[in-house]
């Protein structure tokens, strides 16, 4: 594998791909990503799991950046391409998704239930093939923003409510798995729409009416579940909320293993290791945090050059003269809630659904064909 990754950034040069600088740049941040990880399996505590689960699925996920290049093109087709492979995506998974919410049958979720244990209520969910139905909340909202973008741009007022109708199912599935994280990235979808014409405010509206309609055509025992679920889960008194603290004294455990390792980071694979041998250990041994999960256990450094990619990224998007100002508006927001969405769920970067994200996000960035029209 390592001889593989020496060879990645020598696709930057070749004649044949338009590779830009954000392109080559992410490839380049790769290939030194997974050397670096691949070192620092010398000193992580628990090395077998930070080559099979980080290191290995991380460079499965990353040669996506390699490959899109490859078979995309730089015209308006291979823009909605990836947008509607996205949106396609979703909605192969909500049939299965309402299948599993009505029925109480599930595909990848290792206990097959979800029990409520302060109420000793068994809820409903979906999860898909995503591990859990927090994972499936994570792919719901990298979903959203090729669904706004998608709902925003198109003439058709039948495409519109299709669209509307794939954002109200993921909103509703989201509410049914009562993930609040989620319903924050929803409002920060929302928030995008503050300066949209009136049209698109009142398309935004449509969706919570279909949600709300959705909703009450429910069956009666799940209404009362989910009533349930939204006092227990939602309508919360925050301040005291344990899962809150738990994930706070997470968070301050990782900051100290960055600091004992001298800004190295801690090695991959060793987060949940190390919390179980912290005598701060209360329950929570996963960071729940994307920033966490990379400065933790791949330093400064690695850390660093995300956040500066993730600059260029943004920047290529606001400079694309092919996206109209609310669909740049949307994909960038696409960036920012990407913090947000990263504490989600237990841990990201096992995970290739996040590396296709990022490599899509690029991807639409550096997609520019009308910039070769105005260059003539």
């Amino acid at each position: 594998m390592l001889g593989t990754l020496l060879f990645i950034p020598a696709f930057s040069k070749m004649s044949d791909i338009k590779f830009n600088r954000e392109i080559k740049f992410g490839i380049k941040f790769y290939a030194f990503w997974l050397i670096y990880g691949t070192i620092t399996l010398l000193w992580s505590v628990d090395p077998v799991v930070g080559l099979n689960s980080e290191i290995i699925a991380m460079f499965l996920g990353m040669i996506s950046l390699i490959i899109f290049p490859v078979f995309l093109k730089n015209d308006e087709k291979s823009l909605k391409t990836i947008r509607n492979a996205w949106i396609l995506g979703l909605a192969c998974t909500l049939p299965i998704a309402f299948y599993e919410i009505s029925t109480m049958q599930h595909f990848s979720y290792d206990e097959e239930e979800r029990l409520l244990g302060g109420l000793g209520v068994y809820a409903p969910f979906a999860s898909i093939f995503f591990g859990n139905y927090n994972n499936y909340c994570v792919y719901i909202c990298f979903c959203f923003p090729f669904l706004f973008w998608a709902l925003v741009e198109t003439p058709s007022k039948i495409w519109k409510v299709i669209y509307g109708s794939f954002i109200g199912a993921g909103i509703l599935i989201i509410f049914i798995n009562t993930n609040r994280t989620s319903l924050v990235v929803v409002a920060l979808y929302l928030l995008c729409f503050i300066r949209f014409k009136v049209k698109s405010v009142l398309t935004i509206v449509g969706v919570f009416f279909l949600v709300i309609v959705l909703y009450n055509y429910l069956p009666a025992s799940l209404r009362s579940t989910l009533d349930m679920l939204y006092n227990y889960r939602v309508n919360v008194d925050y301040s005291e909320d344990t899962s809150s603290k738990l994930r706070e004294g997470v968070f301050k455990e990782g900051v100290r293993f960055l600091k004992d390792s001298g800004g190295f980071g801690s090695g991959a694979g060793s987060f949940e290791e190390l919390m179980l041998r912290s005598p701060k250990y209360d329950g929570i041994s996963n960071p729940h945090n994307l920033f966490l999960e990379i400065f933790a256990q791949y330093g400064v450094i690695v850390f660093g050059l995300f956040i500066y990619w993730f600059w260029l990224i943004l920047k290529k998007i606001n400079k694309n003269t092919s996206l109209n100002g609310y669909s740049k508006r949307i994909l960038m927001m696409g960036v920012f809630a990407i913090p947000v969405i990263g504490i989600i769920n237990s841990a990201a970067l096992g995970y290739t659904i996040w590396w296709i994200y990022f490599s899509s996000l690029v991807m639409i960035a550096s997609i520019d064909f009308k910039a070769e029209k105005l260059e003539v």
